[in-house]
């Protein structure tokens, strides 16, 4: 009996070892999710229509129409101590009927810290964004589509 018994103890032994290492072998296979890359773009991350996710100082657009070439802007932004420069940011033209140009306005306050709140109205041209032989272009500002007609 005497090697029943240490059969006993090995397969007890082995039995234990076996206890101990399964749960080890099963945490080493478990996925990392710190190292899953994800595609998703976070919400905190407002990307521009020109696809650029640059910064612009804060304003308001209180109104966006088009008369003949030009778009008009209404803005209202905090300042007054230095000059402040919009620019038009164009991305691509979707192509559609009529084709559509989004537009997003960049503000540069140039450090101006401030604190009158000033409104005015800001034209830009907009003859580089005729995109029909058919004369007309719908422009898209801040999610409002203005159709922009042209000869």
């Amino acid at each position: 009996m005497k090697g029943g018994g240490r059969l006993r103890e090995r397969c007890f032994a082995i039995a234990i070892f076996g206890t101990l290492l399964l749960p080890l072998l099963m945490a080493s296979c478990q996925r990392n999710h710190a190292d899953e890359i994800s595609n998703e773009t976070p919400d905190d991350i407002e990307m521009q229509a020109g696809g650029s996710a640059d910064a612009t100082d804060p304003f308001e657009l209180l109104e966006a129409k088009i008369e003949g070439d030009s778009l008009l802007l209404s803005v209202r932004y905090g300042g007054g101590c230095s000059e402040h420069v919009f620019d038009l940011e164009a991305g691509p033209m979707l192509k559609s009927l009529p084709p559509k140009q989004i537009i997003s306005i960049a503000h540069d306050a140039n450090g101006d810290n401030c604190r009158a709140l000033i409104q005015r109205t800001i034209a830009f041209d907009l003859s580089a964004y005729r995109g029909s032989p058919r004369g007309v272009t719908v422009i898209v500002v801040d999610g409002k589509e203005l159709i922009y007609e042209y000869r």
